[in-house]
């Protein structure tokens, strides 16, 4: 048995009777309750007695099983309670940092006329040598965070989509120095922000010219 009770009132009737029935009748009870043996011989008072109260102290066992059960599905079901809670509370403070990085906005000023690239995003080859801020242009594309494809690639699509580019190259690296440090600055105040673009949209939407807000 898990749990062992002896009621005051058992010993009370057994103590009405003779020290030996009494200490017979415990006996047997305490071989049981310890040990589940059960007597061999009693006198028909004595296994009156002992029936009596062994099936009294079963219930009791069985009764105190049912409310630790029941108590220990309690404590589960709160402790479930107050997980859920806490997961909502995260995910309302994640829904307002986000609704907080929502109302950051970048000013555009967008100044040069694009020409659109080819459905494919491919356009020839340039050659390089002959553009004095090619240089200029691999430092940038060499700090850049965001998907990017091939350096000469990515300066002969700017080439194609943008005329008198080169005098705006230069401010490229700084721009994005910039950027990436206020992204960071963000991040740090518990702001979500967005990655950076692949490169090839970065450069369509003159994002070099992008001003970022002070939060």
């Amino acid at each position: 048995m898990k749990n062992i009770i002896i009621k005051k009132e058992w010993i009370e009737i057994l103590e009405q009777h003779s020290n030996e029935l009494r200490d017979t009748v415990m006996s047997a009870i305490y071989d049981f309750a310890l040990r589940e043996k059960e007597p061999e011989i009693l006198s028909p008072e004595a296994e009156i007695a002992y029936k009596l109260i062994k099936t009294e102290m079963v219930a009791l066992d069985e009764a105190l099983d049912f409310d630790a059960a029941r108590e220990a599905a309690i404590r589960k079901k709160h402790v479930a309670e107050r997980r859920a809670a806490k997961a909502a509370e995260q995910k309302a403070e994640q829904k307002k940092e986000h609704y907080g990085a929502e109302i950051i906005t970048i000013e555009k000023n967008r100044t040069h006329k694009f020409r659109p690239l080819p459905k494919s995003a491919d356009v020839p080859l340039v050659p390089i040598q002959r553009y004095d801020n090619y240089y200029d242009f691999k430092e940038f594309y060499d700090l850049y965070p965001g998907e990017k494809d091939d350096v000469e690639q990515e300066f002969s699509r700017l080439i194609f989509q943008f005329d008198d580019i080169e005098q705006e190259i230069p401010r490229f690296a700084g721009s994005l120095q910039v950027q990436i440090a206020w992204k960071e600055s963000m991040k740090a105040k518990g702001y979500r922000v967005a990655p950076f673009p692949v490169l090839r949209h970065w450069l369509t939407d003159q994002c070099w010219r992008d001003k970022m807000p002070n939060v």
